[in-house]
């Protein structure tokens, strides 16, 4: 397995720890956030106040938040429905097809883009293929949806690996 697809450019808890003007001193225009586990449990249908004004303070500094989410239509428009973003669902990551399309429809330049997501299977191994930097953040919460539960048993031994070997580098 080669390792290095799944190196995070940035790791850090929690992306409710990130500073917008910290997202802007790295030159990043656009977030291209993903949703369960991320920003929110899977199980919530709609955003906390916390996640609102998450996402509001990036928007605010001219940040624009984008959710992405391999999630279904229902699960990512229900949530984001009062939320004053665009989305992306069945992104079908880490395949890069259909976000390339998405960054070319919206133009979007993808060296403006950090994905923020906390899985290394899907969201920074999409990263690494599509050549945007990115943020893996913990999980938010231990439950999974069952998809899901295989990939975290088999990315705790990488995240393991990847730690022993200093591979991340801490978002400050």
């Amino acid at each position: 397995m080669n390792i290095n697809k799944y190196i995070p450019t940035y790791v850090i808890d929690s992306i409710f720890k990130m500073d917008p003007k910290d997202v802007l001193k790295r030159q990043y225009k656009v977030i291209l956030s993903d949703l369960d586990n991320t920003l929110d449990c899977y199980l919530n249908e709609r955003p906390s106040d916390e996640v609102k004004n998450k996402i509001k303070q990036f928007q605010e500094n001219g940040i624009k938040f984008i959710i992405t989410s391999n999630n279904f239509k229902k699960r990512v428009l229900t949530y984001t429905k009062d939320l004053n973003v665009k989305t992306i669902w069945l992104l079908l990551k880490p395949y890069t097809f259909r976000l390339k399309r998405f960054l070319k429809k919206h133009h979007i330049n993808k060296d403006e883009c950090l994905i923020i997501g906390d899985q290394l299977f899907t969201d920074i191994a999409l990263a690494n293929k599509i050549k945007i930097d990115s943020v893996l953040v913990k999980p938010l919460t231990n439950q999974d949806q069952k998809f899901t539960t295989y990939r975290r048993k088999k990315e705790k031994k990488l995240l393991k690996l990847l730690n022993d070997n200093n591979k991340f580098n801490q978002w400050r």
